[in-house]
């Protein structure tokens, strides 16, 4: 009996194993299926972002497709092993209604990869490919049918997987049943260990969840990267207009005054491309000390015009309260966005109440805390778990994206910090910001360089370098209206044909960062193989993507294009007058 025991405690483990391990192969295929429909999902973003003139790497199109044709190809037991493969390859399909469907989806992966070659082949060539276009309908065709196949696919994966735990289970059950009275001890480890199989589940679909959001968020970030470069280079332009327009008017003119206010509202643009920058790239921001209270006296100010007469706010502020180390924007930013949606949670009226107050032994240190309470309508629990999630949002109608209450918790995340939020349906809601305290001064914010002694006007020759035509024209006026000699060149290559064609003679250069064909640090390093110029580099982008382009944002030969006009002429008498070395 004893050894009867024995073999049946054996027969039980080795069948679990079995059976796991069959699992497991399921999963695999499932997991493989899931990934192709990624893939090619995230092919298409890339074809239409490109082909509608966004910046899009070439492999980001293409290897998502040849990703998915490997996976679809161990499933038919067509890929060969792989030499130092460190993941085991997909068990082949085996039952003839899988083979049928995964040969089509290899199929129709082949038609797409041959209509994304030919799309990409024919915006090449000029010929109508966009949106709407004859190859685009077709286009679409192929990846609906590559989707469809994967779908049916995937639906009879889950079918045989679903089968096999049902039929397993109960085979496993009814030889528990019948050693049970032997081998108690051994079916308790067997529960536990399916437990544990059942959360390893349950940490994979949150891996791919988890996955998503981030492929998600990075398509988010590309875009909205490519879109602050750009708008930084037409507002760096308008201010470069307005500035050289300011330099002309004495300062009673009324005008001088309505430019001097253009300028500033430039600058308050800038700081919102910035923030976006922050919330798509995780682009470091600069952190000021700072005590909350003033943040919310400036908050205050932007807020009450916007309130109607029967909604009030009220300031509850501690006089003695700490100081915080964050972006002073960003702060404000944060504030003013949770005020607009306390505003918009109370369309009957009410009182919104702004509160600080210190908290001591707040985690690890010391802490503050900024309240904003409102008596509106609360949050619903389903929503509350993911309130910071990107692209969530509760105003269906009112034209925005769900991004706001995202970069609030980024920008509080920054300092350290977290949001606690309470709420309840009905009975209205509390955001309640805590930042470490900061035991140093505030911050004393630089003021702007002045013009009182020193001759910011020249006559060198520059040689301004610049492929976005508004920018160029802005600054050329204005180092003209300095009585610089100027001369523009539309990319490096250009540049270099002007030095060619004036024996290098400049005194300085001027030149972006990223330009096609030659960039300004290649620019810069040929021309000086020829002749030691000085150089000062300039770029629209943010402090990630340029340090990533091997551009060093804090020394003296790089400014940003938003620097005030006042500064760039002081840089470039500063390189011009000998005070900057090479």
């Amino acid at each position: 009996m004893v050894l009867l025991g024995i073999a049946g405690l054996l027969l039980l483990i080795t069948s679990d194993r079995l059976r796991q391990h069959r699992l497991e192969r399921h999963l695999k295929r499932v997991s493989a299926i899931e990934q192709v429909q990624l893939d090619i999902a995230l092919s298409h973003l890339w074809i239409e972002e490109y082909l509608t003139g966004d910046l899009v790497e070439i492999p980001d199109i293409f290897d998502p497709i040849a990703r998915a044709q490997v996976l679809v190809d161990e499933l038919l037991g067509n890929e060969p092993p792989r030499a130092g493969r460190k993941v085991a390859p997909l068990t082949p399909l085996a039952t003839s209604p899988q083979l049928l469907q995964a040969n089509q989806l290899h199929q129709r992966l082949a038609e797409l990869n041959r209509i994304s070659h030919r799309r990409m082949d024919g915006h090449a060539a000029g010929r109508a490919v966009g949106s709407g276009s004859v190859t685009d309908v077709v286009y679409d065709g192929i990846f609906a049918g590559v989707l469809d196949s994967a779908r049916q696919l995937e639906g009879l994966l889950q079918t045989e997987m679903v089968q096999f735990r049902h039929l397993s289970k109960r085979i496993f059950l009814i030889a528990v049943a019948l050693w049970s009275t032997l081998i108690v001890s051994t079916a308790i480890t067997l529960h536990r260990r399916e437990l544990r199989r059942t959360r390893a589940e349950a940490d994979l679909a949150e891996s791919r969840r988890t996955v998503q959001r981030a492929q998600k968020m990075d398509a988010v970030g590309r875009m909205a990267g490519g879109l602050a470069h750009d708008l930084n280079n037409y507002l760096a332009a308008v201010r470069g207009h307005c500035e050289l327009a300011r330099m002309k008017l004495k300062n009673q003119d009324p005008a001088s005054h309505k430019l001097d206010d253009a300028v500033r509202v430039i600058g308050k643009a800038a700081k919102l491309i910035e923030r976006l920058l922050t919330f798509s790239y995780s682009e470091p921001a600069a952190p000021e000390v700072v005590n909350p209270n003033r943040a919310v006296y400036s908050v205050e100010r932007i807020f009450r015009p916007t309130i109607s007469e029967t909604l009030h706010l009220e300031t509850r502020l501690a006089p003695d309260l700490w100081n915080v180390k964050i972006d002073a924007d960003g702060l404000q930013q944060a504030l003013l966005n949770l005020l607009l949606n306390a505003r918009d949670a109370m369309p009957d009226g009410g009182t919104v109440v702004m509160e600080t107050r210190n908290l001591p032994q707040w985690r690890t240190t010391d802490g503050v805390s900024i309240a904003v309470i409102d008596p509106g309508t609360g949050i619903a629990p389903e929503i509350r778990d993911s309130l910071f999630e990107p692209f969530l949002t509760t105003k269906a109608h009112s034209g925005g994206f769900g991004l706001g209450l995202s970069m609030v918790s980024q920008i509080i995340e920054q300092a350290g910090g977290i949001i606690v939020v309470h709420s309840e349906v009905g009975q209205g809601s509390t955001f309640d910001i805590q930042l470490p305290r900061c035991s140093l001064p505030e911050t004393v914010s630089p003021s702007e360089m002045k013009a009182i002694g020193v001759d910011l006007r020249g006559h060198e020759r520059i040689l301004l370098v610049d492929d976005n035509a508004e920018y160029r024209q802005s600054l050329e006026a204005l180092l003209r209206g300095l009585g610089y000699r100027v001369t523009c060149a539309v990319d490096g290559l250009a540049a270099l044909d002007a030095c060619e064609a004036s024996d290098f003679a400049f005194d300085l250069i001027l030149a972006d960062v990223v330009m096609p064909d030659l960039g300004g640090l290649e620019l810069i390093e040929r021309i000086r193989q020829r002749k030691p110029i000085q150089a000062l580099l300039l770029s629209a982008r943010g402090r990630l993507e340029c340090e990533s382009l091997g551009v060093n944002i804090d020394e003296d030969h790089f400014l940003h294009k938003l620097v005030s006009p006042l500064e760039l002429a002081a840089r470039m008498r500063a390189l011009l007058e000998g005070d900057e070395e090479l």
